[in-house]
């Protein structure tokens, strides 16, 4: 018969009307795979930078929202004892409320007079401080313009560590940290072109 095929009735073969053996269960090209383990690897380069990014950023919101509670407390604190708290939050704050209040209390007052609740400070990624009216003592870089300065008092603050996790060993974040001021704004600081997220 010219011009008519034939089917053959094993599996996955036909024959075409110029009665040529055709595969149809082929499987991929070389070509085809190295186009998709490209887009692969793209979208990876693209994926994984944001994800770290992502991560921070909740870390800094994490960080943002303690700095608030310990600025707030330590404020607290001042108003019923005249003085402010200062020092860095690590180790173990139990006990009782000292009374009375030294001259110059530890940070561990906060905690165990119960103006902030106890937490691990040394598990989140930032070390965390409370100042007593002044100059921020974090090391921090370079304030975000996003907020105006109106005070040099500043009772609460916090910096990334770096490191091993929870810290970092990434520059681009090693900077980043928040203080915040005794009228309650909070500051961003940053390496001056990437800053933290401005709560």
């Amino acid at each position: 018969m010219v011009g008519m095929g034939r089917v053959d009735s094993r599996p996955g073969r036909c024959y075409d009307w110029g009665m040529r053996r055709v595969r149809r269960d082929r499987g991929f090209t070389l070509l085809e795979l190295l186009v998709v383990v490209l887009i692969v690897g793209v979208l990876a380069a693209v994926a994984i930078p944001q994800y770290a990014k992502t991560l921070e950023d909740a870390k800094a919101d994490d960080a943002a929202a303690i700095v608030k509670m310990i600025g707030t407390t330590n404020r607290m604190f001042q108003l019923d004892n005249e003085q402010y708290v200062s020092g860095l939050f690590s180790g173990d704050c139990s006990g009782n409320c000292p009374t009375p209040i030294s001259s110059s209390p530890g940070v561990c007052v906060l905690i165990q007079c119960r103006y902030l609740a106890q937490q691990d400070f040394s598990n989140k990624g930032y070390t965390f401080r409370a100042i007593a009216g002044g100059a921020q003592t974090c090391s921090l870089g370079t304030r975000s313009p996003a907020k105006p300065l109106t005070t040099a008092k500043f009772v609460a603050c916090a910096k990334r560590c770096s490191g091993a996790p929870p810290c970092t060993n990434t520059p681009r974040y090693q900077s980043w940290g928040y203080a915040m001021d005794d009228t309650g704004v909070l500051h961003a600081y940053g390496d001056g072109a990437d800053f933290p997220p401005d709560h």
